[in-house]
């Protein structure tokens, strides 16, 4: 958001305060490991606001959670393309069955 660092960690102490949580609590993806609905995570790989690796973090780690990659949406535009509009209809209603993310392991250092 552009704050200057001083008042960002000032609203972060104020939020823990008011809501007795930590604020890593609430970052994702951690906070959504233990959610136990259905997600489908859409993102673009020319999101220049959320870089890509963010939407395949998130949905690794959401138990239950389906990732949708585009090309060439960006970070808005996705919300108006009519191929993604239904996509999340066909998600919701159940007539796709999205693949779950792979977790790629690291090879073994030789």
């Amino acid at each position: 958001l552009g704050l200057p660092e001083a008042l960002r960690r000032e609203m972060q102490q104020r939020f823990e305060r008011r809501l007795g949580h930590r604020w890593d609590e609430f970052e994702l993806p951690q906070s959504v490991a233990g959610v136990r609905a259905k997600a489908l995570i859409v993102h673009d790989a020319a999101d220049r606001e959320v870089a890509p690796s963010s939407g395949l973090a998130l949905a690794r780690a959401w138990p239950d959670a389906r990732l949708l990659r585009t090309e060439g949406l960006g970070h808005r535009a996705i919300l108006r393309d009519a191929e993604v509009v239904q996509d999340v209809v066909d998600f919701i209603s159940e007539q796709v069955v999205f693949a779950r993310p792979t977790i790629v392991e690291p090879a073994p250092i030789a």
